[in-house]
This record gives C-alpha cells, sequence and structure tokens, in this order.
C-alpha cells in the first residue's frame, strides 16, 4: 500500500519523514533565542479575542488648552508591539508631544512621527502586556484660533498589535471647543406697580453662537409678559420664536452668521401689574438654556424683579437739585455721565470766575453722592 506524502517537485516525502522533518525544525528553533517570542506570539494570536483600541469618546475644552488624550487598550495581555496612526482637524489641534501610558511605564520611549493634521505612533517590548489601561498619551494643543462650538474629530487612519497577529478594534472620539459661556439676566429690577420694564438676557461671550434657547419663569402674578424683541448680539437675525405662557415665555432663534463678543440676545417687556403691592418680588429664573443645540457649555444667573413704593436714587439716574449761583433751584432727572459732565463744566466755569473775581460758586453735595 502507498503511503501519502509530502511532494515537492519530483520528490515525494511520506508522512513519517515528514513528521521527523518538522520534529527538527522545532528543536532547531526552540534552542534560538526567539523561540520564546515566536511562542508567545502564536499563543496571543490564538487566544485573544478583539481588543478594543480607543480615545476618550468626547472631550471638552477652550482655545489654548492643552489637552492629554490617553490612547488604551481594554485587554493587552500578551501585547508586545503595537502601532496607531491618528488624525485630527489640523485647524483646531497640533500634537506637541506623546508620553508613555499606564501599560507601557517599563518599555523603551515610542517612536513617534508627528505630522499637521495626524501623528502615528509604535513601539515595542520585551515583555508581554497585561491588563487594561493607556498605551500613551497624546499631548495635543488647541489652536488659539479655535472658536466656540467648533469640533475635531480623533479618528484612528489604522492600528496593530503583535505585527497584526492580535485582531483590533478601534473607537474614534472627538474633541469639542466649548468654553462656558455665561446667561445672565439683572441680578436686581426695582421698579413700582404699574411701571414697565425691560429685561435683556446677556451673554458674556457669543462667539461661534448661531443658535439658542431659553426657558424663563416668573410670578405672573405680578409680571404680565408683553413682548420679546431681538437683542444687540442677534439685531442682525431673523425676529425669535417666542411662547408666552402665564409665568414662563420661551424664546429662541438663531441666523446665518455666528454671534461675536458681548451683548444681549433678547429683550423681554415686562409690566408689573398694578395690583401688585411693595415689598413682593418676582423671580427670573432660567429653567432650560441651550446654545448651538447644547454644543457650547452655558452656566446661567438669575435675576429678579423687586416691586417699591418708589424707585430710590440709584445707579440709571439721579433726582437732582442744584443751587446755582443766581439762586435758581433746578430740578431734573440726569444719568450719572450727565452729571458728571455737569460737574466738569461747573468746575471750569467756577475757575474761570474765580480768576476774575476770586468768588466762589455755590452747589449742592451731587459731586460728593457722584
Amino acid at each position: 500500500m502507498q503511503r501519502r506524502g509530502i511532494v515537492k517537485g519530483s520528490h515525494c516525502v511520506d508522512s513519517t519523514s515528514a513528521g521527523r522533518i518538522c520534529m527538527r525544525l522545532v528543536r532547531a528553533v526552540a534552542h534560538r533565542a526567539l523561540f520564546p517570542l515566536v511562542l508567545s506570539l502564536l499563543v496571543a494570536s490564538a487566544a485573544h479575542a478583539a481588543v478594543r483600541m480607543s480615545v476618550p469618546m468626547s472631550i471638552a475644552s477652550e482655545p489654548g488648552d492643552l489637552i492629554n488624550v490617553p490612547v488604551s487598550l481594554d485587554n493587552a495581555s500578551g501585547v508586545l508591539s503595537y502601532f496607531f496612526e491618528i488624525s485630527f482637524d489640523s485647524a483646531i489641534l497640533e500634537c506637541e508631544s506623546v508620553d508613555k501610558g499606564t501599560l507601557t511605564s517599563t518599555w523603551g520611549d515610542p517612536t513617534v512621527n508627528p505630522q499637521s493634521d495626524r501623528v502615528s505612533v509604535a513601539a515595542l517590548g520585551t515583555t508581554s502586556l497585561t491588563g487594561a489601561g493607556s498605551l500613551v498619551v497624546l499631548h495635543l494643543r488647541v489652536k488659539e484660533s479655535a472658536t466656540n462650538g467648533q469640533s475635531s474629530a480623533l479618528h484612528f487612519e489604522g492600528a496593530e498589535l503583535n505585527d497584526t497577529a492580535i485582531p483590533v478594534e478601534t473607537s474614534d472620539g472627538e474633541v469639542l471647543i466649548s468654553a462656558v459661556v455665561h446667561m445672565t439676566v439683572p441680578e436686581a429690577i426695582m421698579t413700582t406697580p404699574g411701571a414697565e420694564i425691560n429685561v435683556d438676557v446677556t451673554l458674556d461671550d457669543a462667539s461661534g453662537v448661531f443658535a439658542y434657547f431659553f426657558d424663563l419663569y416668573y410670578d405672573s402674578d405680578i409680571l404680565e409678559h408683553l413682548g420679546t424683541e431681538r437683542g444687540t448680539l442677534t439685531w442682525g437675525w431673523g425676529d425669535p420664536t417666542v411662547n408666552p405662557q402665564p409665568g414662563n415665555v420661551s424664546v429662541g432663534g438663531f441666523g446665518a452668521t455666528e454671534l461675536a463678543g458681548f451683548g444681549s440676545l433678547a429683550t423681554i417687556r415686562f409690566q408689573v401689574k398694578p395690583s401688585a403691592t411693595p415689598g413682593q418680588t418676582s423671580p427670573l429664573r432660567f429653567e432650560t438654556y441651550e446654545l448651538n443645540d447644547t454644543a457650547i457649555a452655558v452656566s446661567t444667573t438669575d435675576g429678579s424683579v423687586d416691586v417699591v413704593e418708589s424707585v430710590p436714587l440709584g445707579s440709571s439716574s439721579l433726582l437732582t437739585f442744584l443751587l446755582l449761583g443766581t439762586g435758581v433751584l433746578i430740578l431734573t432727572r440726569w444719568s450719572h455721565v450727565e452729571c458728571a459732565s455737569l460737574l466738569a463744566n461747573m468746575h471750569v466755569g467756577q475757575q474761570a470766575v474765580q480768576r476774575n473775581s476770586g468768588s466762589k460758586l455755590p452747589h449742592s453735595t451731587l459731586e460728593e453722592r457722584l
């Protein structure tokens, strides 16, 4: 009976001889220093399910920030080498440096090839890794020119473990430029029953904003909503969408051009009900608020409307009594700027009179109050 064998060209080797040859090859490899590495790779490739290599799903940052991005494995058992390449938006990010991670702290420094829109990293070690952790930490700088609402994907262009012997699945991430923007209403508005007031809803930095929404709650027993208009920031946009309800007004708007700078999104007009009594207070409270469909982080400062018998002398205007040199008593209502301008002119005139006559114009203590 003829034995089956291994045929190469015109030569035939029976199965018994083939077995002896394989054993000799194994013994030859066993005497070489690479046998442990070969065996580790074979075991690893046979035992491993796909390993997940990932970066954080979402990282919020501000222009100029230096962010740390760990590149992690969920199961590093048997890993002796790695390679990956991650791309990003060069208009938003740049790679400054790469450090070893928690898994590779005993290995040598990785080989890094940074480019304008990507970075590739590779390393190998003499001892295999175990557990979960980071291979490296990428240090990425957010460019100063980046604006609120922009984002950059962190995309794996390629990834290998043990020279493709271990299968890899990758999970991309994103860097979102999101400085916290403050949305505010006046902290306290003092007014009288029956008066009309304007409440400005302002942003301290509207850079990159192209859409907004907020709910503002108030006491409907004290205030009545009269209307809502565009603010100083949104004057070039269309009229806002307004949904007034007793005790609540919802306002939203969007535009084709992004906003910039400080100013008001909208101005809400209220009337203090004539039935309101001094001592009552209505809150002005944000319940819901969004910028760019939640892409920009927002913090809010609430306010209030305080009902008083009469508006005291305050920062907005002054009930002013001036006794001029002619003995005429003038009663008027001026702003601080107008009063300061008047006082400056009075001082000039007073100095001229003093130079000519040595006299001094009498005036009230208005200057002391300013």
